[in-house]
C-alpha cells in the first residue's frame, strides 16, 4: 500500500536521528558509483600549503538513490551538513515536489563526493 505525502513526512520528520553519528557508519553505506576521480585542482592547492606534505589523498564519489520523501528527510535532519537549518516545515513545498518526482521518475538519484586529505607538518631539520 502507498503511504501519502503527510504519512512519509510526520515519520520521518519525528523519529529520532539519535545514534550511529560516529563517521564509522558510512563505511558501509551506499556502494561507490565507481573510482574516483581525483580533482587535480584541489591536490595542487593542498600541496602548495607551506609547511604541508600530502601524504595521501583520496575523492569518492557516492551514487545515491531514494525511492521516498521519507528517507531524504531523514537524511537531512541527520547529517545536518547537506542542508545547513533543514526542517520539514521550511522545506514543505520542495519536498512535495521532490515527491512528485520520485513517483513519475521511480527515484530521486544524487552523488556525494567525499575527499580524504592526509597531511603532515614538515619536519625541520
Amino acid at each position: 500500500m502507498a503511504r501519502t505525502f503527510d504519512e512519509l513526512v510526520t515519520e520521518a520528520d519525528s523519529v529520532s536521528v539519535a545514534g550511529w553519528a560516529s563517521p564509522g557508519w558510512m563505511a558501509g553505506a551506499p556502494s561507490s558509483a565507481g573510482p574516483g576521480v581525483t580533482n587535480d585542482y584541489c591536490v595542487n592547492d593542498w600541496r602548495r600549503q607551506p609547511g604541508l606534505d600530502v601524504v595521501d589523498l583520496r575523492h569518492e564519489q557516492i551514487r545515491l538513490e531514494f525511492f521516498d520523501v521519507g528517507a531524504v528527510i531523514y537524511l537531512l535532519r541527520k547529517l545536518n551538513w547537506v542542508v545547513p537549518n533543514f526542517t520539514v516545515a521550511k522545506y514543505r513545498d520542495k519536498l512535495l515536489e521532490l515527491r512528485r518526482y520520485i513517483e513519475a521518475e521511480g527515484a530521486f538519484v544524487t552523488v556525494s563526493s567525499r575527499v580524504l586529505i592526509e597531511a603532515r607538518k614538515w619536519e625541520h631539520r
